[in-house]
């Protein structure tokens, strides 16, 4: 467990957490947020509408937030508009939250019956860094990352908790103002020392703003196939001395 205040419970399981692609029996980057009943899902990569289902039912999600539009972060929205529009599995106008530009990159994957399950299914809401929405009992800020085209961050909070997930990234200031004083700080960190990009971090990166920002935990997550996670906790561990964690699917907070 991560902080120790008497708070209105909030749980974060991991779904998916493999970065750019999935390793072996390994799913794209999605993570479930539950307070009060309501269900918050965070990217839904591919292969984790399967998982979310070991969780919830399809029908019992509140809202969706997807952080840019690369498949490994978005790809089973299609699934997930057909199983609660043909399937029946659930209501119409499910919130969907997205960056400018969103749809316009991901359109051209419809076809007839997709086209209609997807307009009945979501109802789309874009945002840009600095914009604030309410879902359920979730309050979200969206920050702008440093990333491949329009890509957000999202702080969200409920009844005084703060998780700060930071979708992909690149090295930018705004990763420790996204993660400032979050219980949770779920941040990638796709490489490590020596596989430095301007849009991704490694975890020694990640830490340094982990620890610059107060956060309570560090999750470390979207590590790339191939990068061994006890590699990343090590060199996260030289520059944050707070709790670190490393996704793996069904990882409960």
């Amino acid at each position: 467990m991560c902080g120790t205040r008497e708070r209105t419970l909030v749980e974060l399981t991991v779904l998916g957490c493999d970065g750019s692609w999935p390793g072996p029996g390994g799913t794209g980057s999605s993570y479930l947020l539950t307070c009060d009943g309501f269900h918050l899902v965070l990217d839904l990569g591919g292969g984790a509408l399967g998982r979310l289902q070991e969780q919830t039912g399809i029908a019992d999600i509140g809202a969706v937030c997807v952080s840019h539009a690369h498949p490994d972060h978005y790809a089973d929205l299609f699934p997930l508009s057909i199983a609660r529009y043909w399937g029946g599995l659930g209501a119409t106008a499910l919130p969907l939250l997205v960056p400018r530009g969103f749809f316009e990159r991901v359109s051209h994957a419809l076809m007839p019956g997709t086209a209609e399950a997807w307009s009945s299914t979501f109802d789309m809401r874009t945002l840009s860094g600095g914009d604030e929405h309410a879902v359920g009992p979730f309050s979200i800020q969206t920050f702008d990352m440093a990333h491949v085209g329009a890509s957000l961050g999202f702080r969200v909070s409920a009844d005084g908790t703060v998780l700060a997930y930071t979708g992909d990234t690149g090295p930018s200031d705004v990763v420790s103002d996204l993660a400032a004083g979050a219980d949770i700080f779920l941040a990638e960190a796709t490489h490590i020392d020596g596989g430095e990009r301007d849009f991704h971090l490694t975890a020694r990166q990640t830490a340094r703003y982990a620890s610059v920002a107060g956060v309570g935990c560090l999750v470390l997550t979207h590590i790339e196939p191939g990068v061994d996670p006890a590699v990343s906790l090590a060199q996260a561990r030289e520059v944050f001395d707070g709790t670190i964690l490393v996704a793996h699917p069904g990882l409960r907070i």
